[in-house]
């Protein structure tokens, strides 16, 4: 009888062992999913802190991301779905590509540049061939027959590369780098990226831009040595597209959606106007614009809100340039308001409250869109009531 009683206290002391080291474990276990759980947070949490200014951070934010690749690999990145920000380093770019095969997905444009920036002319044709129907596919027809000169101009913020077909081209567009850095940061000092990309093709057609890599696509095929002066205004023009959108995302609550009308519409107008004054045509621009505007608005065959809902659809029309009336609208905000308050609205200091865009336009400036451009519109018929 002694003997059994020992054994069951034998058994129910190894029991309690047991027991105790399984709980030992489950607590250890929950202490290390604690720890790793910190551990993200702690990366999301500085990632989130560097974010809210971008550009200033761009390195340091590269190099968090690389250190936490060297200790977790592209799977916390995929877990996480935050692999996004390997998109925008150099560094992590041909594993983004890589992600994004993976997960088949960003194949409307947006994994085709990134693989031009890697001279991956193959995988360009491939991914130009799976978006045959997305609706700007034809942007794209031409890009994988990019051929690399293999040489980057580089300087304190451009950084162009080229076709080896446009060199003498490219060349010639480096001769302004000075004057579009001086430029640039005089509209934009302490706002620029650490590097404006620039990709010089050999195609002739509509340029894409790449916001993950600060990059614009110009296509220069058929423009002559002296038109040089005119694509670094693009370069102004684009770079203004840049900043103002990487701003406002900082300051705002609402996503910027480069789909949005209304946006669109104020967005462009205002990068015209900015190339218009580096390229020195401001006054003359706006003579030939505002005499547009004024017999659109006379003739009464087109509906000026249109361009607040209507922008990408109005692409396509033959009976109206919208480019021009945008510009125009941007002449008539800034000789109302100003040009530093104009330009704050793109650039703003503090944070915005406002839900959206709409929104946040119409208490910046006291009157909604419809109402700015109701009576921008009459300025313009008056207008040619006294150049009568």
């Amino acid at each position: 009888m002694k003997r059994i009683t020992i054994f069951i206290l034998l058994l129910f002391c190894l029991g309690g062992c047991k027991e105790q080291n399984r709980i030992r474990k489950n607590a250890n276990k929950v202490q290390t999913d604690r720890h790793l759980a910190q551990e993200k947070d702690t990366y999301r949490q500085t990632i989130a802190k560097l974010n809210k200014d971008f550009f200033k951070n761009y390195y340091q934010i590269e190099k968090v991301v690389l250190d936490k690749l060297a200790k977790d690999g592209s799977e916390y990145f995929i877990q996480n779905n935050c692999f996004d920000l390997l998109g925008k380093f150099e560094s992590t770019l041909a594993l983004f590509c890589q992600i994004c095969e993976e997960l088949n997905i960003n194949n409307t444009g947006g994994l085709l540049t990134s693989y031009l920036h890697l001279n991956d002319t193959t995988n360009v044709k491939r991914q130009y061939e799976r978006m045959q129907h997305d609706e700007n596919a034809f942007i794209y027809k031409e890009f994988h027959n990019y051929e690399d000169a293999g040489k980057t101009l580089e300087s304190k913020y451009l950084s162009i590369k080229y076709d080896k077909r446009v060199e003498a081209f490219a060349n010639a567009v480096f001769t302004h780098a000075d004057d579009i850095e001086s430029f640039m940061s005089q509209e934009w000092g302490g706002l620029l990226p650490p590097k404006i990309r620039v990709m010089l093709l050999y195609s002739d057609g509509p340029g894409p831009y790449n916001p993950n890599l600060n990059e614009t696509f110009l296509p220069v095929k058929s423009k002559p040595i002296d038109g040089s002066l005119e694509v670094a205004g693009y370069i102004v023009h684009e770079t203004f597209h840049l900043v103002n959108t990487n701003l406002l995302a900082q300051k705002c609550k609402f996503a910027i959606d480069p789909g949005m009308n209304s946006f669109k519409f104020l967005d462009e107008g205002a990068a015209q106007l900015i190339e218009s004054k580096f390229m020195g045509t401001y006054h003359q621009r706006r003579v030939g614009v505002d005499e547009y505007a004024k017999r659109i608005a006379l003739s009464n065959s087109f509906d000026f809100k249109d361009l607040k809902t209507n922008w990408f659809a109005l692409f396509s029309s033959p009976d109206v340039h919208i480019y021009y009336l945008a510009f125009s609208f941007a002449y008539f905000l800034e000789a109302q308001y100003g040009a530093e308050k104009y330009q704050t609205l793109f650039l703003p200091t503090a944070e915005i409250a406002e839900e959206s865009w709409l929104a946040y336009v119409e208490r910046y400036f006291g009157s909604s869109v419809d109402e700015l451009m109701e009576e921008w519109k009459e300025t313009l018929v008056q207008q040619s009531s006294n150049d009568k």
